[in-house]
């Protein structure tokens, strides 16, 4: 059996770090990976996707990338109850990252965008807001 990914892709929001009750780092971002395809249109789109990391590699992400940041994630998916009240939970899917390749480093001190290079891809526009990610 195989639960392995690897995205390329920019992160979407500056990263959020915390520590959990035991002492260990938690980094929470989205990661914005193009299609490779267009539609129907002749757009491309964007899938965000939340990616989780831990201990010293959620310090290291949360300490050098920012909004814009080009990563390689190579990880797996792991799933998770959320509660969402007493009577209800559901499902979700985690990407836990087990390695984080920093392409292209945006260090951002707020979460604006920052520029793009041309190279590297169309830049991402479409954010998702903190009312459409998965907590």
């Amino acid at each position: 059996m195989l639960n392995q990914f690897i995205f390329v892709g920019r992160v979407a929001k500056n990263p959020h770090i915390v520590t959990t009750q035991n002492g260990s780092s938690l980094t929470r971002f989205t990661l914005a990976v193009r299609r490779s395809f267009r539609n129907s249109k002749g757009n491309y789109d964007t899938d965000f996707i939340q990616i989780v990391c831990w201990n010293k590699l959620a310090d290291r992400v949360a300490d050098y990338c920012g909004t814009g940041s080009m990563l390689s994630v190579k990880g797996r998916i792991q799933m998770r109850q959320l509660i969402i009240s007493e009577e209800k939970q559901i499902t979700v899917p985690d990407v836990i990252a087990d390695t984080v390749t920093f392409l292209k480093l945006n260090k951002v001190s707020n979460d604006e965008v920052p520029d793009f290079d041309d190279d590297l891809g169309p830049e991402i526009t479409d954010f998702p807001s903190d009312d459409d990610l998965v907590s």
